[in-house]
C-alpha cells in the first residue's frame, strides 16, 4: 500500500509541476481539462483502498495546491468553495 501511495505521489507531483508551468500559456479551460485527464484520474484510481491511509494526506494536500494554483487563489484560501465553483469533484 505504502509503495503505491509513494508512486502515486510522485506522479501527481509531476502533474502539479506541469500545471504550474503552463498556467500563463494556456487558458483555464485547457488547464481544467488537463487537471481532469491527468490529475483527477490518478487520484480517483483505487481511492477507496488507499484514501483512508495516513500516507494519503500529502496527496490531498497536493490536490489542494493544484486547485489553488488553477484558480489563482492564495495559500490560505479554502478549497471547498473553489471546488464547488468550478464543479471539480
Amino acid at each position: 500500500m505504502a509503495t503505491h501511495i509513494r508512486i502515486l505521489r510522485l506522479q501527481i507531483s509531476k502533474v502539479c509541476h506541469i500545471i504550474k508551468l503552463v498556467q500563463g500559456i494556456i487558458g483555464l479551460g485547457m488547464i481544467r481539462c488537463f487537471y481532469h485527464s491527468k490529475f483527477e484520474s490518478l487520484v480517483r484510481y483505487c481511492i477507496i483502498v488507499w484514501g483512508a491511509d495516513n500516507e494519503s494526506v500529502p496527496i490531498f494536500k497536493l490536490q489542494k495546491r493544484v486547485i489553488r494554483s488553477v484558480c489563482g487563489a492564495g495559500t490560505g484560501t479554502s478549497c471547498r468553495q473553489l471546488l464547488k465553483d468550478r464543479k471539480i469533484h
